[in-house]
């Protein structure tokens, strides 16, 4: 069974009213998908057309040294199903 963890993101209000519009920061490049709000912790004030730091609810695939390859909740607009993050990004759900 995947163990269940957040990560950092930004996220901002979605086009439907039970979702968010997530980005996620890596290298340079920004992955961009539509999750369900139950997914997403927010950190502070709701999120409206400008964004606000958030936590998103992933599972674990797996660990590599400092290294963690997690799977996100839903398929990203240009992206694989599937991210590494770096390890201290990943926080306990």
């Amino acid at each position: 069974m995947a163990k269940e963890v957040f990560i950092p993101v930004q996220a901002r209000r979605g086009l439907f009213s039970d979702e968010y519009i997530v980005e996620i920061k890596l290298k340079g490049e920004t992955i961009v998908l539509f999750v369900d709000k139950e997914l997403v912790r927010i950190e502070g004030q709701e999120p409206g057309e400008d964004a606000v730091s958030a936590l998103l609810s992933v599972e674990i695939l797996r660990e590599e040294g400092d290294q963690v390859t997690v799977v996100l909740p839903q398929q990203p607009l240009s992206h694989s199903s599937s991210i590494t993050v770096p390890k201290q990004w990943v926080k306990a759900a």
